[in-house]
């Protein structure tokens, strides 16, 4: 291996004799590397879920604020992150029948 014969010696003091530190600094790269293909896309997968109940809870909350355009803007991200989500219909249509 060559990465041994660059580490610093003095690192062990700091990290421990069992610390091998030969991941990638970039925390995506090193997740896409270390999961492979079907574990990046179930990561990008989980993100894209995520950010679309986030959207759904701040249509919500701004629902029960009163502020109806928020609302909307916040159901429109929700819908383009996820169009295939059972509430984001059904929050629309309940935006629409409030006065």
């Amino acid at each position: 291996m060559v990465f041994p014969r660059v580490y610093p010696p003095q690192l062990v003091y700091y990290q421990g004799r069992d610390v091998f530190v030969d991941r990638a600094h970039n925390l995506f790269l090193d997740g896409a590397v270390t999961l492979g293909i079907p574990g990046g896309l179930a990561h990008l997968w989980w993100i894209i879920a995520v950010s679309a109940l986030s959207h759904l809870g701040l249509a919500r909350t701004y629902a029960t604020l009163g502020d109806l355009d928020a609302a909307e803007a916040a159901l429109a991200q929700a819908l383009a992150l996820d169009p295939h989500h059972p509430d984001v219909l059904a929050i629309r249509r309940q935006l629409q029948t409030r006065p």
